[in-house]
């Protein structure tokens, strides 16, 4: 799976993933989020879009990407993901506690919103 910085502004970090987030990828994938995250002080908007596969162990590593920004009081936003993908946070109800956005005009609503 690749790894990328697409804009880091003053508002936002955001980054993107590309290829299946499962079991040969977490550690790997979660290492990367954890370096690129160290120090950061604002939102991170994870671009999902070019995810086309995730196991519970990509879950798991969201759920402790968000847990690490909940604790700095920051928000983590996952932006445009693959029906599959989308399927796959529905089912596991993460879609009920992660922001979960579609379009860049509900990324920024949700930005602007406080938690």
């Amino acid at each position: 799976m690749k790894v990328s910085i697409l804009e880091n502004s003053p508002v936002l970090v955001r980054i993107s993933l590309c290829g299946e987030l499962n079991a040969s990828e977490a550690s790997q994938v979660e290492q990367e989020l954890s370096s690129l995250l160290t120090g950061i002080q604002r939102s991170v908007v994870l671009d999902v879009s070019e995810v086309s596969k995730m196991t519970s162990l990509g879950i798991s590593v969201l759920i402790r990407v968000y847990n690490q920004l909940k604790r700095r009081g920051l928000k983590l936003v996952l932006f445009k993901p693959q029906e599959s993908v989308a399927e796959v946070l529905k089912l596991s109800r993460l879609s009920e506690i992660l922001n979960v956005v579609r379009t860049d005009s509900e990324l920024m609503g949700k930005l602007r919103e406080s938690d």
